[in-house]
């Protein structure tokens, strides 16, 4: 509330910041990141299609570095090292036909990723409740290991599958015993989007079957923490 007071210790440079990992079938319309953090998409294609990009910065006209890996299930891992700050755009191709969601436009910031270490101190105030967060958008081919998410916040999974064959979920919080609410709907591309409605905080295990069988991905294990995700309302100052 009015007059709170944060204390964190010294702003360091991450020197080795985690990549933005973006889901292909639910890609934001203009991602932010640090001048020093690469950007992963993977992408679906078969073994004969050859998955291809480029990625410049429009405001300099400079190539950025991509680089392109396999990952398990006809899945390529497309990296984006961005070249510096400002307005890119990213071009992905299958087979020489580029993809639907391309072209991919990112913004580079000036201000390199920063964690927090020893001896700064960082002071907010008036943090005020964020009603609606946006939910935290997984990706089946690069779930992260025990994603923690706030207690008003929802999670997001879009799941391939065949239209003969039936998405289903089960979650719940392992602390309590109490199920999540799921929520499936349609998405574009034979995709179903497994929405999670957290019951409250403490450890929780999501199951994902298709046509009756797990996919290979689930258990989904995340955590959700007791506080409410918040933003900066006005009057917040930040030194």
């Amino acid at each position: 509330g009015k007059g709170a007071q944060l204390q964190v210790m010294m702003p360091i440079l991450d020197s080795s910041p985690k990549p933005l990992n973006l889901c292909e079938e639910n890609l934001p319309e203009e991602p932010v990141v640090s001048v020093n953090q690469d950007i992963c998409l993977p992408i679906k294609s078969s073994p004969t299609k050859k998955v291809t990009a480029t990625s410049r910065n429009t405001d300099t006209n400079k190539n950025d570095v991509i680089e392109i890996t396999d990952s398990p299930g006809d899945t390529k891992l497309v990296s984006i090292k961005p070249c510096g700050p400002g307005k890119h755009t990213a071009n992905i191709f299958i087979g020489g036909v580029e993809i639907p969601k391309s072209p991919l436009h990112f913004v580079v910031s000036k201000v390199p990723r920063k964690k927090f270490g020893k001896g700064a101190q960082l002071q907010v105030m008036m943090p005020i409740l964020d009603s609606s967060p946006k939910p935290l958008n997984l990706c089946e081919e690069n779930l992260p290991e025990e994603p923690v998410v706030s207690v008003n916040q929802d999670i997001c999974l879009p799941i391939k599958s065949s239209p003969t064959k039936k998405v289903t979920a089960t979650s719940r919080n392992t602390d309590t015993n109490k199920n999540d609410v799921i929520e499936i709907t349609d998405s574009p591309g034979d995709t179903k989007l497994v929405s999670i409605k957290p019951c409250g905080p403490g450890k929780h295990t999501a199951n994902i079957f298709i046509g009756g069988v797990e996919i290979p991905k689930s258990p989904l294990h995340f955590v959700v923490s007791k506080v409410p995700r918040k933003k900066f309302g006005k009057g917040a100052q930040l030194q």
